[in-house]
């Protein structure tokens, strides 16, 4: 007996299964990239949770982690479910979008410290704060990102023996350095294969530098 579609003339319903097949069939080309590039699997385990870079998004949930087989890349990926919802006049707006964060193993231990992309505010903020931290053997590093951490001599030496100026081509990186882990991610941008590409890239770089 042939099943018939109840919805097949609704162009509404028509055009929403089409949009999700569509959105369907990128998250898994996007993540796809992501995972024949470091031979991953899926895993369910997960320390996302632990950092200040995911504890700083309100409501998240974890879509899937994948984790390498190569030794040669110790890095777990999470992508990572992030819910708004604000009020808008008559109403409410929410929706989710989802995020690629990657979780490098370190050789070394560091500091917990935060990393991101220096704007014009954090410089005129550290005109009288002097909370960043800057890097002499590595100044195009320094002139890119913000360094915050409550141990900057510690940090400082561990920075100045590293190539920290090849992240400069990340223009949105945002990193987070805890003991021997390093969370990470290459934009605020939602999965996209474009972006995984970008994520990729970023992750290589991170790997040669830290791990």
């Amino acid at each position: 007996m042939t099943e018939t579609d109840d919805f097949a003339n609704d162009k509404e319903i028509q055009r929403a299964r089409k949009e999700k097949a569509g959105f369907d069939k990128m998250m898994k080309d996007s993540i796809a990239i992501v995972k024949n590039r470091f031979q991953m699997k899926k895993t369910s385990r997960n320390k996302f949770k632990e950092f200040w870079m995911t504890k700083s998004l309100t409501i998240t949930e974890v879509y899937e982690t994948i984790k390498s087989e190569n030794p040669f890349f110790p890095l777990e990926v999470s992508i990572i479910e992030y819910h708004s919802h604000y009020p808008v006049p008559r109403g409410h707006n929410e929706g989710e979008d989802y995020y690629f964060f990657g979780l490098l193993t370190t050789k070394k231990s560091y500091p917990a410290t935060l990393i991101y992309p220096e704007k014009f505010s954090d410089k005129i903020a550290d005109v009288f704060t002097r909370a960043e931290l800057d890097i002499k053997e590595n100044k195009k590093f320094s002139r890119n990102f913000y360094a915050l951490t409550k141990e900057k001599d510690v940090l400082r030496q561990a920075f100045s023996l590293l190539s920290l100026n090849e992240l400069s081509e990340f223009k949105n990186l945002e990193f987070e350095l805890r003991e021997n882990y390093c969370l990470f991610r290459n934009s605020r941008k939602p999965v996209s294969v474009n972006e995984a590409q970008r994520f990729c890239a970023a992750a290589e770089k991170l790997i040669r530098i830290f791990g």
